[in-house]
């Protein structure tokens, strides 16, 4: 489930080390399930468009539950950035 209050919530996302990886996703990537630092509104700008990208692309790959499943979780994700943009609050892991 999502909350917003003064800051936006996000529910479980797989820790990932991507070591010496460049990618706008990066603050994404190797953040903690919970806890560790907020993901500000300008990370979270600059996160979108890779993200989007990455929905896009693979949304047409439809006969994989799994998969659906995890482009439902980033769609969800999009959302809850850009409402973070939009109330100009952090994002929470939690």
């Amino acid at each position: 489930m999502w909350h917003l209050s003064r800051s936006c919530r996000v529910g479980c996302l797989a820790s990932v080390n991507v070591g010496s990886v460049s990618t706008p996703l990066a603050p994404l990537l190797d953040h903690p399930d919970d806890g560790g630092p907020d993901l500000t509104p300008a990370q979270c700008a600059a996160m979108l468009p890779r993200l989007e990208a990455i929905i896009d692309q693979r949304q047409h790959d439809g006969s994989d539950s799994i998969l659906r499943r995890r482009i439902d979780d980033a769609r969800q994700l999009v959302a809850v950035m850009r409402l973070c943009l939009d109330k100009d609050v952090e994002l929470i892991f939690g």
